[in-house]
């Protein structure tokens, strides 16, 4: 048996868990392993030593005080919460607080703008030339029905009855 297979057993056979057999393996490598020999020993030592130690029962209340000073504590990103609310609910930065919502407020507008604008230039591109025609002569087109009902014969006398403020009317002298 090598030692890298000794070495691994040696906790089980100071506990006596081992099978006979494989007890016997390393009951017979140890006398001629130095290294194997020195495992045994400071595991003996180990355990010989946490065997004295004896065991210390805790005050009655320390269990309950323990998790109740735990229960207290905040976590770094608890204090650091903290500190940055305080630091943040200071009287001196609101004019700060107003100068971001103004930018903010500004930037969306302006954002908004250029998007729209964007859109329109999309558009106006794919456009032919008689829609190009249209979209320029847009007025017309939104009062031809006006333009179209209108008697022009008939409006021309009417606008030629009409006196203009501050010019003489015809026959007056």
């Amino acid at each position: 048996m090598n030692c890298k297979n000794v070495k691994k057993m040696i906790p089980s056979y100071l506990d006596e868990d081992l099978k006979p057999a494989e007890r016997e393996e390393v009951k017979n490598h140890l006398p001629s392993c130095e290294s194997c020999r020195q495992e045994v020993l400071a595991y003996e030592k180990s355990w010989n030593v946490l065997k004295q130690w004896s065991a210390v029962e805790p005050d009655p209340g320390y269990i309950s005080r323990f998790w109740t000073q735990l229960g207290q504590e905040k976590s770094w990103l608890g204090q650091a919460a903290d500190a940055v609310k305080s630091l943040a609910l200071q009287v001196r930065f609101v004019p700060v607080y107003a100068a971001i919502a103004v930018l903010a407020v500004t930037a969306v507008m302006t954002l908004r703008l250029s998007v729209r604008t964007y859109q329109t230039e999309v558009v106006l591109t794919r456009l032919s030339g008689e829609d190009m025609e249209m979209v320029e002569n847009i007025d017309l087109a939104e009062n031809f029905e006006i333009v179209a009902e209108m008697d022009l014969w008939e409006d021309m006398d009417v606008i030629e009855s009409l006196e203009v403020p501050g010019t003489p009317a015809e026959g007056v002298s």
